[in-house]
């Protein structure tokens, strides 16, 4: 009530207005969220609030209501969705008494060798001949510089400080793909912003988070990371989220993680679902005595927790960053494709020396490492639309001679070629008998070695050292399929 008086007047009549404060509709959840599937999922959207209607989408357009639980644009959820084709649901929740929730999606990616990426319009390329091999959190200019081109560099992920035009224009003019945390001249600036093909997230929110004066606090739950992932949802559906997560993933008892260590399927499967994209990083040189199989044992825990269904990319060191020991071209090889093996479908290089001086792109201060690193993109790249195509299941298999040696493998098929990939998992000598139920006899190439071994049996055999990576091509079929190069210079294993 108000009532308005002053000098020579009579005080007004007394008013009354009334205010109804509507809070906002929570976002709609999908279940399950977004990911890579074989068969189409059935997919089951659950408003925040009690009783809303859910407006839903999937053409690319974005549904909206009136504020009232009626849809004016896209189809009124009643039952679970069967999503049968590549696509990206959009979806909003509304209800008499609430503001219409904020848009919030998840894209699908259905079918044996698609592209995880392709239910996002700007997200990341989803040509077959494109693999993600990227640098951590790097200044603009070196972009624009073409600093990290000739090492085989398609993707900056990370960012230091805020996004400004320049910064945008420096990846444009070097015509660089990165993936920095959202803002305002981000989202809004074009063309620039084309680049831009995927949004970083909190990094490493599975750590204890300093709490200021020097004290650490609980890791980032789930339920926060959810609401984060679902602002950037709010702002923009084209583009994936991408979420990095620090060694706990493979070193489970890390204490790192401070009142949050040893929180695995409590934590990571759901906080799995606040991402389209999902990374961890873990250097095994510099802190870990060399035990290289904690890069592989990372990408299995993630692919457990995520049901397989979202795509994987990890974080290799480059370089001794803390000032400690150096890692070898051979163990830097082993990681990415260890990595490889076991599912990673992105590269990222870790490239700044932090100690005893710091240099951020402190991998040119080794110029052995700098040529190990080029030489290893170089195979991946040549070998982009292999590692891009199916993994092969059940059909060659491999033993090691000694036990405590595993050898891990993945088989893939292109063009009537196919491609074993090998790798020892611990650092002692082994033999690996290969067997091969399709080819009987013959010859395997062994890729960038400049060798062949023979095909006995449906059988052949290989020398591994310790932490050694073989990589074989077999004798192709006919196709109109070009093969990739085996001719690329080997890494010193």
């Amino acid at each position: 009530m108000a009532v308005a008086g002053g000098a020579g007047y009579t005080d007004s009549p007394v008013a009354t207005a009334t205010y109804t404060i509507h809070p906002t509709a929570g976002p709609v959840v999908f279940s399950p969220s977004s990911g890579t599937f074989a068969t189409a999922p059935t997919v089951t959207l659950t408003p925040n609030v009690s009783g809303a209607t859910i407006c839903f989408s999937t053409d690319g357009t974005t549904p909206t209501a009136n504020g009232g639980g009626i849809c004016t644009h896209g189809t009124t959820y009643t039952a679970p969705i069967t999503v049968s084709s590549t696509e990206l649901v959009q979806a909003i929740a509304s209800n008499s008494g609430y503001i219409d929730s904020p848009v919030t999606a998840a894209g699908y990616a259905i079918g044996v060798g698609v592209s995880p990426y392709a239910p996002w319009a700007n997200g990341p390329s989803t040509s077959s001949s494109y693999f993600p091999i990227g640098v951590w959190s790097q200044s603009s200019f070196r972009a624009s510089s073409g600093e990290y081109q000739p090492l085989g560099i398609n993707n900056f992920v990370g960012f230091y400080g805020s996004l400004t035009l320049a910064d945008m224009n420096n990846f444009q003019t070097g015509a660089m793909p990165y993936m920095p945390d959202q803002n305002t001249i981000a989202l809004t600036q074009t063309p620039q912003n084309s680049y831009i093909k995927s949004w970083h997230m909190i990094d490493e929110p599975d750590d204890a988070q300093p709490i200021g004066g020097g004290a650490w606090g609980a890791c980032i739950s789930p339920s926060q990371l959810l609401t984060y992932y679902q602002n950037i949802q709010e702002n923009d559906t084209t583009r994936p989220a991408y979420l990095n997560f620090g060694q706990g993933v493979s070193e489970t008892s890390w204490i790192g993680r401070g009142p949050c260590t040893g929180e695995t399927t409590s934590y990571y499967p759901a906080a799995i679902q606040a991402a389209d994209i999902i990374a961890f990083d873990i250097y095994p040189v510099a802190e870990y005595n060399g035990q290289l199989e904690l890069v592989p044992n990372g990408i299995d825990n993630l692919k457990t927790w995520s049901g397989g269904t979202k795509p994987i990319w990890n974080t290799i060191e480059a370089l001794p960053f803390n000032g400690g020991t150096t890692p070898t071209p051979s163990q830097i090889n082993t990681e990415v494709w260890m990595s490889l093996i076991h599912g990673s479908q992105g590269i990222i290089y870790f490239v700044t020396q932090l100690s005893p001086t710091f240099r951020e792109d402190g991998i040119f201060n080794y110029p052995t490492l700098v040529t190990a690193v080029t030489n290893i993109n170089a195979q991946i790249t040549s070998l982009a639309s292999v590692l891009n195509s199916p993994t092969i299941a059940n059909d060659v298999s491999v033993s090691s001679s000694v036990s405590s040696v595993p050898i891990s493998m993945m088989e893939k098929q292109l063009g009537g070629t196919t491609y074993v990939f090998a790798v020892a998992m611990r650092n002692s000598s082994t033999t690996g008998t290969f067997t091969t139920p399709e080819v009987s006899s013959g010859s395997v190439t062994v890729i960038g070695e400049s060798r062949q071994t023979p095909i006995t049996n449906g059988q052949f055999v290989d020398s591994y050292a310790g932490y050694a990576v073989h990589l074989y091509q077999f004798p192709s079929a006919s196709s109109s399929v070009p093969n990739p190069p085996t001719d690329l210079t080997a890494v010193v294993q």
